[in-house]
């Protein structure tokens, strides 16, 4: 088997083996990354192969920092093979064996087992075989489980792994799955949700006692151990609220448990805030600045109160020392808002900010208070009263009080013991009253991203700039629309560089360290002129001034991408989430770049997430699209492009539609989709692009070469991705798509 070739991986060495098969480290050919090639025999039971390949599928749908990801699954001769992410590192039962755990390193690593389990269980996959074997220390120390879904059998003897193989064995104690097996599993139940949290319970009991809860020299009597016997005492080192929450885990009926895993996360939290306020003892690294309250009694003020709250979430960004949760996914809490321990625990932030605005006029009131939110400790308040045209030195000024309010508490204080500043520029001048709200209705539009919310947030940014012509921020806010109008096609490129462009750089003009103007000049030079060297230096000039512009990280992951750089991008999608865990903006951006890169099981998670948050989202149920096609499942991308067919403006979502109708073998409906693009066409931009992916399901490759080289000649956005484009892979041998992707890594290399 080792040197041997399994589909695209190539068999390198083996790693585990165990009751269920044999692992093997693997080197993925395509992608050039080494992975857990997992054979599992099932020789006498054809059926039980095909459920684990389902389970396996399923499996494969989760995506989440905690949970070893299931790239691919598949057959070969009589056993079926999963491919896994590969997990080097230390296992919980081996690091258990070489030293005992504090109360606080259990209680942390059971908070990343449970999230994990929040993940999985939200999509209907149970773990069943959860155990401190199956549990890895990754990099930087976080933890990884194992093998989620993949044990449908009872093990008794042998636990099997993927790396590395199982060594706990205690003398006389039969060691494995059974021992951590539920009561109502071992009489012949179904391992549901609670199953695993009792599994996790054990394992708790284990990092604190050394020991399991369940003893028995043989099968039977530790099977009549846990179905009958009291845990054994833990010992007295424990304390009292983490003994607790272990023993109700550990309940031999599942009604007295923990309802949900993210109910065990929350009890871990709590017994983290009053074990030793090691919160405290930590400091703090995150903020999240919640949708400020509008108190002037007028609906029609909404998008002033949320303006403040997105000033003031950038001023305190430009900090530098803290990390701050982008205005996106605070919105997200606008209607309802949970209790402030809840919140971080959702945003995974320490510190939250909260406060009102209420406007009379050329008068605005704001009030914000700060809230230590894991010791639920208050930390500062303060309100003004201040004129608008003073309302940039006003948001400032509050952005200041709070970082003075959290740098005592700094996980990561200023150098030398200086404390953090807010940066000032040149906008830092009194501001035209009427037009900053203009501005602030742009913004409120801009959040939506549909082509009617941006030509209306362009229409308020140009009357903010008749206002104020020097207003900076409205020239950067321009820029944007235009960039994002062109990307998805609802203008032609011409029509969207020029604008973009001058916007932008009129906005550094007034004001160079408008981070905004360098990040969306970035966006324009790699997707209409292909200028990635140039692109690459606006990037991290923006980046640099503003690291928590949410646009910027997802925008350079973009752009990483064209360039062929995978784990860069998707570090840079992984900095994004961080900032935004409720946006769907960021998840199904990482769902383009994955699809990209042919991961389309990870790309399509990515973008069930982000419609778990926001069902009604195109650009994802798009990019899901999208990455079905990839898998070959022509059919299911149907289902999710045609009900976008009427309300998108976006000429891409009929090009895949058309792609897919063509894959189908369905020619005549694809066909009418060219007639439909091109009924479009006499009336407003269609890309060629789009044109191009329908010929492509047609298996019409010179018509669709033509359309790309007519896209080349308008400049056109997407062609920077068009070489790694699945859709265009059967063009990879033509000579004429050779010869313009040439033409395209000429102007790539631009010096900036």
């Amino acid at each position: 088997m080792i040197g041997s070739t399994v589909g695209h991986y190539d068999i390198v060495r083996k790693i585990g083996g165990g009751g269920m098969g044999v692992v093997y480290l693997a080197r993925d050919t395509r992608l050039d990354r080494p992975v857990a090639l997992k054979f599992v025999r099932t020789p006498s039971d054809p059926g039980g192969a095909r459920q684990l390949l389902r389970e396996a599928r399923a499996a494969s749908a989760l995506n989440h920092p905690g949970i070893c990801t299931v790239h691919e699954v598949g057959e070969s001769g009589s056993d079926a093979y999963i491919v896994m992410e590969y997990v080097e590192g230390e296992t919980l039962s081996d690091r258990m064996a070489a030293r005992p755990f504090s109360p606080d390193d259990v209680i942390a690593i059971g908070a990343q087992v449970a999230a994990a389990l929040v993940h999985a269980h939200s999509r209907g996959v149970v773990h069943r075989d959860l155990k401190s074997a199956n549990i890895v220390f990754g990099a930087e120390n976080r933890v990884k489980v194992l093998d989620f879904g993949l044990s449908r059998r009872m093990t008794v003897v042998a636990d099997d792994v993927t790396r590395p193989p199982e060594t706990l064995m205690e003398a006389g104690v039969i060691a494995g799955t059974l021992a951590y097996m539920s009561p109502e599993v071992l009489r012949g139940g179904t391992a549901d949700e609670r199953a695993d949290l009792w599994a996790l319970a054990v394992t708790l009991f284990e990092m604190c006692a050394s020991r399991r809860p369940f003893k028995g020299a043989t099968p039977f009597e530790m099977s009549a151990a846990i179905l009958g016997s009291e845990p054994l005492p833990l010992p007295p080192h424990v304390p009292a609220p983490l003994g607790a929450l272990v023993t109700r885990a550990l309940s031999k009926d599942p009604g007295a448990r923990f309802p949900t895993a993210a109910a065990f996360r929350g009890a871990l939290d709590a017994a983290a805030r009053g074990h030793g306020n090691r919160a405290r003892e930590e400091g703090l690294r995150t903020v999240v600045v919640l949708p400020f309250e509008n108190l002037s009694g007028d609906d029609t003020q909404e998008f002033f109160a949320d303006g403040m709250t997105e000033a003031i979430t950038a001023a305190i960004a430009r900090l530098g020392s803290i990390r701050v949760i982008s205005r996106t996914s605070a919105m997200h809490l606008k209607r309802q808002r949970p209790p402030l321990p809840e919140i971080a625990r959702l945003l995974n932030a320490d510190a939250v900010v909260e406060g009102s605005v209420m406007r009379a006029g050329n008068r605005v009131r704001v009030a914000a208070q700060l809230v230590d939110a894991r010791a639920d400790e208050h930390l500062w308040a303060q309100t003004y009263d201040r004129d608008l045209t003073d309302i940039l030195d006003l948001q400032d000024d509050v952005a200041r009080a709070i970082v003075n309010g959290i740098q005592p508490r700094l996980a990561t204080p200023g150098p030398e013991g200086q404390g953090p500043t807010v940066l000032q520029g040149a906008a830092h001048r009194a501001v035209h009253a009427d037009a900053y709200v203009e501005y602030l209705r742009g913004r409120h539009a801009w959040a939506r991203r549909t082509t009617g919310a941006l030509r209306q947030a362009i229409a308020c940014y140009e009357r903010a700039i008749d206002l104020d012509p020097t207003y900076a921020r409205a020239y950067s806010g321009i820029a944007e629309c235009y960039g994002v109008l062109g990307f998805f096609g609802a203008i032609a490129p011409r029509n969207a560089y020029g604008p973009a462009k001058a916007a932008a750089r009129r906005a550094l003009q007034l004001d160079p360290s408008a981070a905004s103007a360098h990040i969306v000049l970035g966006y324009v030079a790699s997707h209409y002129r292909w200028e990635l060297g140039a692109a690459a230096k606006a990037f991290e000039e923006g980046l640099r001034l503003e690291p928590d512009d949410l646009n910027g990280r997802h925008w350079y992951a973009l752009l990483l991408t064209s360039r062929g750089e995978r784990d860069a991008a998707v570090e840079q999608m992984r900095l994004a989430i961080e900032l935004d865990p409720l946006a769907t903006i960021a998840r199904t951006a990482h769902g383009l770049v994955l699809y990209f890169f042919g991961e389309f099981d990870a790309a399509a998670a990515e973008c069930r997430d982000a419609l778990d948050l926001s069902p009604e989202y195109a650009p994802a149920q798009w990019i899901l699209g999208k990455s079905l096609l990839g898998q070959g499942d022509a059919a299911g991308a149907l289902e999710f492009l045609q009900p976008l067919l009427e309300g998108s403006p976006w000429t891409g979502v009929l090009g895949d539609y058309g792609r897919a109708l063509g894959e189908c073998g369905r020619r005549e409906d694809a066909r009418a989709v060219l007639e439909r693009l091109r009924a479009t066409a006499t009336r407003s931009y269609v890309r060629p692009y789009d044109v191009a992916l329908v010929h492509m399901g047609l298996h019409e490759h010179n018509t669709a070469l033509e359309q790309l080289e007519k896209a080349f000649e308008d400049g056109g956005n997407w062609l920077n991705y068009v070489h790694l484009d699945p859709a265009f892979a059967g063009l990879k041998d033509h000579p004429r798509f050779a010869s313009m992707l040439r033409r395209l890594a000429e102007m790539g290399n631009t010096p900036a």
